[in-house]
């Protein structure tokens, strides 16, 4: 068998495999106590502009750049493009709410999968390309009782990921990104 012969049996192998994959969910949940004020950590996580893998505010894995969208602003609702490059690029649109419950915030990025995507294309020429048909990513916050002492915060981050194809074989990278993104934002937190 020649060369060409090998790739080309190869690749139909595994794009035969990849249009019989299922999808498959992954999760991700940490939770940590950080000497920050629920506000401050709330501000940290929705300055999207300054996330990026390197040379910005706040490290974020693999993120190339990141874009809050200002079309559709509102305080508490407002969407963001994220282009993360790594093995293979993808490109998405997000949408983040912002809500409270008594002592606790709740800062939730999910990945859009209708209509508003077309018209978020146009307004920031961004394409919407995401490697996976799900994502959506939270952050709980509750400040702990202080006593006049200084503040300490719980933070929870959840991530939830469904993909299909071909990728969905490589859950171990996947969870691995997933826990990645998680130190990071750890760290984002700790060293404010």
């Amino acid at each position: 068998m020649n060369d060409r012969y090998r790739v080309t049996m190869l690749a139909a192998v595994l794009f035969g495999l990849a249009d019989h994959a299922q999808a498959r969910d992954f999760s991700y949940q940490k939770s940590w106590i950080v000497a920050q004020r629920a506000q401050s950590i709330e501000e940290m996580l929705i300055d999207y502009d300054n996330y990026c893998d390197q040379g910005c505010k706040y490290r974020y894995p693999s993120v190339r750049q990141a874009l809050t969208v200002s079309f559709w602003r509102r305080p508490r609702s407002f969407y963001v493009w994220t282009f993360v490059e790594n093995i293979q690029n993808s490109k998405w649109f997000s949408h983040v709410t912002i809500s409270k419950a008594g002592d606790q915030t709740i800062v939730r990025f999910t990945m859009i999968t209708d209509d508003r995507i077309r018209t978020l294309e146009r307004f920031t020429g961004k394409p919407h390309r995401p490697l996976f048909d799900a994502c959506q990513t939270e952050y709980q916050i509750r400040e702990l009782s202080s006593d006049n002492r200084f503040p300490k915060s719980v933070l929870i981050f959840r991530a939830e990921v469904t993909v299909t194809g071909l990728i969905a074989w490589f859950g171990g990278a996947i969870l691995g990104g997933l826990a990645d993104t998680g130190r990071a934002i750890y760290q984002n937190v700790a060293e404010k």
